[in-house]
């Protein structure tokens, strides 16, 4: 593994409290600017997430989740001390981008120990698309990408050192991001291989930290089928899902492979170049080739399963590829100071141009990342505040709106009424599989069934409910905003 070295000055270091400062703003204000501008989600399990959160803050009753528990219970807490479903769970997710930015700098700085690195390092990440869209958008990949980061610093520091503290640490943390996402657990299990092949740990040590690192998936397994009759039932709706959605076939799964998904996200942004480096340390430092192989063996096993057509989720293909190329990021930002120190050809200016366009290089790729906009759309926030508004101006508290479930934007509009408590689903909250619908516009409307539920108000989507409501003597309309049409029932 490299050895920290003293670090000279460079022609595009100032200092690196200013520069990692900068970062961090520079990361911040671009987050703020996507939100500012309306850029709430990239898919609806930015709100159907917080609705599960909102619930076992609340205590309901939730039936089996494949999503893994650690986001629910860190933003239900967060809910707990501030219950507003739009803003709080926002606010975590922009604190678990900061602490990306510092697991980046601690790899980066255990790595290479040079503090231009680690700064340049920083910068990158702070501008990085996958890094600044996960800040924004309130997912549960910000936290895992900042969790299984500071575990991978802290094996990094135990194969340099042989300290037990950073043997623990990196177990406690890698364990951690197993309750995150499930690529934690291919994780836990590499890094328990390379500890079985070390000769430095004792039978205790490999006990114990087999019990930390598979505690949790043993346990979720056992829920699991306890819930579902099967060990492994969490895979069958990921599957089943992607496959509803694109089919089976052999072009799509290598498009939306892992691999595939990785190897677009390094090249647009530039940090393909950070394969170079990491080549040359695996060829150079047996300790960074064992500490290697604990990403390198989660990322061939989400390869092989992409290609079996497993784990594969149906959208946004990018994201489980976002912690691989984030892991680039302190090799690209290695790669280009050798480039910019061993370059005797280039004069101060062009040094600083080559850092300034790979900086813009990555800003290129956020652009590519958010310029089809938000899949939170301004008329689901819209509708969701006029609901909040009829609500609060309701002289009976206990009125419920009915709203129809025709596709997952539903989830943003009770997200936006910050009022989950409120609203009924009009068939089960599953688009792909609705199921026996309450209003049907081949049926008269079920007065009886309506006034038992206690539903005053009716949001509804499709363009079939919109004119059968219009037509419906008892309903009135009371607002329409882009798709939604908003109507009290008298």
């Amino acid at each position: 593994m490299p050895k920290p070295s003293d670090s000279t000055e460079t022609p595009y270091t100032i200092s690196l409290r200013r520069i990692v400062g900068i970062g961090v703003l520079l990361h911040l204000g671009l987050v703020l600017l996507l939100v500012g501008t309306g850029y709430y989600a990239i898919s609806a399990d930015e709100s159907l997430r917080t609705l599960e959160a909102y619930q076992w803050a609340h205590s309901q009753s939730q039936g089996f989740s494949v999503w893994l528990p650690f986001h629910r219970v860190v933003v239900g807490v967060a809910l707990r001390l501030h219950e507003d479903l739009f803003v709080t769970p926002r606010l975590v997710s922009i604190l678990f981008g900061l602490l990306n930015l510092a697991a980046v700098a601690a790899l980066t700085e255990t790595l290479f120990g040079k503090r231009e690195v680690t700064a340049l390092s920083v910068y990158l990440a702070a501008v990085h698309a996958p890094c600044v869209v996960l800040s924004a958008v309130p997912l549960a990949e910000s936290m895992f990408v900042a969790v299984a980061l500071a575990g991978l610093a802290c094996l990094a520091v135990w194969m340099r050192k042989s300290t037990l503290p950073a043997l623990a640490a990196a177990c406690l943390l890698i364990g951690l991001s197993g309750t995150i996402r499930y690529e934690g657990w291919l994780m836990a299990g590499a890094l328990f291989v390379v500890l079985v092949l070390s000769p430095r740990r004792t039978a205790r040590e490999l006990f114990w930290c087999g019990v930390v690192l598979f505690a949790f998936p043993v346990g979720w397994m056992l829920h699991c089928h306890a819930q579902t009759t099967s060990l492994i039932g969490f895979m069958g709706p990921v599957a089943d899902r992607y496959s509803l959605r694109h089919g089976d076939s052999l072009v799509a799964l290598m498009q939306y492979n892992v691999l595939t998904q990785l190897l677009i996200l390094s090249c647009v942004s530039g940090s393909v170049i950070g394969s170079v480096s990491l080549l040359g340390a695996w060829r150079t430092q047996p300790d960074l080739r064992r500490w290697f192989v604990v990403p390198a063996v989660a990322l061939f096993s989400l390869v092989t399963l992409g290609a079996l057509g497993r784990g594969l989720p149906s959208h946004n293909f990018w994201r489980p590829a976002a912690v691989f190329a984030v892991l680039l990021v302190p090799f690209t930002a290695e790669t280009l100071d050798r480039l910019v120190r061993g370059n005797s050809n280039l004069s101060s200016p062009e040094k600083r141009c080559l850092v300034s366009a790979f900086l813009l290089m990555f800003l290129y790729q956020c652009y590519q990342f958010t310029y089809s906009g938000s899949h939170f759309r301004a008329d689901d926030s819209a509708m969701g505040t006029s609901i909040r508004r009829v609500l609060t101006e309701s002289r009976e508290e206990s009125s419920k709106v009915l709203i129809e479930v025709e596709d997952w934007n539903f989830a943003h509009v009770i997200v936006a009424s910050r009022s989950p408590s409120s609203f009924v689903a009009n068939s089960a909250s599953d688009p792909l599989a609705p199921g026996p619908r309450i209003l049907e516009p081949s049926r008269a409307l079920p007065r009886a069934e309506l006034s038992r539920l206690k539903v005053r108000y009716v949001v509804v989507s499709s363009g079939g409910m919109r004119r059968w409501l219009d037509d419906c003597s008892p309903c009135k309309l009371l607002e329409r905003v882009g798709r939604w049409s908003l109507y009290e029932i008298r």
